[in-house]
């Protein structure tokens, strides 16, 4: 989950599994780069330490390698432990996943009423190269939320983002 504010603020939860691969966190972190470079100023991303097992698979089905699909389901089965192993420019916390995410979030709307939303990461599905990356994301801003799907292609080292597909909004 990744809040953003208008003050610089960011907290970000991400979801998926125990003892995540070094790429998954090279991923998270050039999506995680990537999503705050559209957005204000950003003084610090607050991570969720749990990984969530809340994606549906479906939704990103066609969106990449068919074995990079059967890894992003396999591992999105279960919750796992995050580290402290984001690589950022900016300053990040880790936090416990206790909370609800939307006592959370209204927690946040009134400390920064102009919040922008926590992000909620699935696992990172990886093919085998370890050169294409499919990840889920949900954004929650109150009262309303959003998904997206992210497809990252990884050239010469970097991972960047090739594709996104809007999923839905309630």
């Amino acid at each position: 989950m990744l809040l953003l504010t208008h003050s610089g603020l960011t907290c970000l939860a991400v979801p998926g599994v125990t003892d995540l691969e070094a790429e998954e966190y090279a991923v998270y972190s050039a999506l995680i780069t990537a999503l705050i470079e559209e957005a204000l100023p950003v003084e610090l991303v607050v991570i969720n330490d749990r990984t969530a097992p809340t994606a549906k698979p479906h939704y990103l089905s066609g969106m990449s390698l068919k074995e990079t699909y059967e890894s992003y389901k396999a591992k999105n089965e279960r919750s796992y432990s995050l580290e402290r192993r984001f690589d950022l420019k900016v300053k990040y916390e880790l936090v416990s996943s206790n909370e609800d995410i939307m006592l959370l979030m209204t927690k946040f709307a009134a400390w920064h009423p102009r919040g922008r939303g926590c992000l909620l990461f699935s696992r990172v599905g990886l093919n085998r190269e370890k050169t294409e990356a499919l990840v889920y994301v949900r954004v929650y801003r109150t009262p309303d939320a959003r998904a997206d799907g992210y497809l990252l292609k990884k050239k010469n080292g970097t991972w960047k983002v090739k594709r996104a597909r809007h999923l839905w909004i309630a």
